[in-house]
């Protein structure tokens, strides 16, 4: 659920169909507020991810959250969000698809932003909170042999590691990832935590009919204010059941969950204990112009373990 400037307020979807279930929107326009430090974000606040309220620090810092920056250049070139998870001092875990330019493009640049507000720091260009990527690896079978018939026949793959150029600060722990032996299921009727820098907005399309030439054409839906560069969580979403081997599929008929800028980001259980487990990575939604007001699908981490620790091993070793 990627975040796109070139087209301010308005989803920027992809050539295929295929493509436009991806959570695609805008990075945050200039406004008039000062500076946003961490501090300025309490949980108290009664913004959205949808549905939900702003992240505190403690809370981003505890779980690993991330904001990524990312720059193509090109014909289409312009400014994504998407949302990322530590889970080494240099190892960011992400979804696939923010990695992916558009067609006669290449990415140029990814920040990774550790603090939970980067409105400001987009809108005068400060890089003061982040840290440039040197790498990145996205799974080698995203979206391998998925058609329009095999859409959600099996898993796509969403799934990918970028690394940093230096460790992550300190005072960021890394998120806790299901170990192999737990054998940690995500069932029916179970309850999620999603966090991200999405969008608070669950409408972000619609269809009209273009005047000029009777076809019928998706178009933006301004928000009446940005939302998108803010950490945000929400809890209790339903899981409604496994897609298949290697994606769950989430409930977001009541206008809560994951929307735009969210991509990437984490779908954590919370353990008994307290501390909370990432279960999944959020890939796309169901919608077909691309709004997020029905169900999310999420890509089983459990199921890439093998795949997370061998890309982290190379990616930490490669010059």
């Amino acid at each position: 659920m990627k975040v796109t400037k070139t087209q301010l307020n308005t989803l920027t979807l992809a050539a295929t169909l295929i493509f436009t279930v991806f959570y695609t929107s805008c990075a945050p326009q200039a406004h008039n507020s000062q500076a946003t430090n961490d501090s300025e974000i309490s949980s108290q606040d009664s913004s959205h991810i949808v549905g939900g309220i702003n992240a505190s620090t403690t809370f981003q810092k505890e779980n690993g959250i991330v904001a990524l920056a990312i720059t193509s250049s090109g014909m289409s070139g312009g400014l994504s969000i998407c949302t990322g998870t530590l889970i080494a001092k240099r190892i960011v875990l992400t979804a696939a698809h923010c990695l992916q330019a558009a067609p006669m493009t290449k990415i140029s640049k990814i920040e990774v932003y550790f603090i939970n507000n980067i409105q400001r720091s987009l809108n005068i260009g400060n890089a003061q909170n982040s840290i440039l990527a040197d790498k990145m690896a996205p799974h080698a079978d995203f979206l391998k042999d998925v058609t329009e018939e095999t859409v959600n026949l099996k898993g796509w793959n969403d799934i990918a590691l970028i690394r940093l150029k230096s460790d992550a600060p300190a005072t960021f722990k890394m998120a806790q990832l299901p170990q192999a032996s737990q054998a940690l299921a995500v069932v029916e009727s179970d309850k999620v935590i999603l966090s991200g820098f999405g969008i608070a907005s669950p409408i972000v399309n619609k269809s009209e009919t273009n005047t000029q030439t009777g076809k019928v054409e998706i178009v933006g839906v301004p928000e009446k204010s940005e939302t998108a560069g803010i950490l945000r969580k929400i809890e209790g979403i339903p899981v409604l059941k496994e897609l298949n081997a290697d994606e769950i599929l989430l409930d977001q008929t009541n206008s809560t969950g994951a929307c735009h800028g969210d991509s990437g980001g984490p779908a954590f259980v919370k353990q008994s204990n307290g501390s909370l487990v990432q279960v999944g990575i959020t890939s796309r939604g169901t919608n077909s112009i691309g709004n997020c007001n029905e169900k999310a699908i999420y890509t089983r981490v459990s199921s890439h373990l093998a795949w997370i620790e061998k890309t982290k091993n190379s990616l930490i070793s490669a010059k």
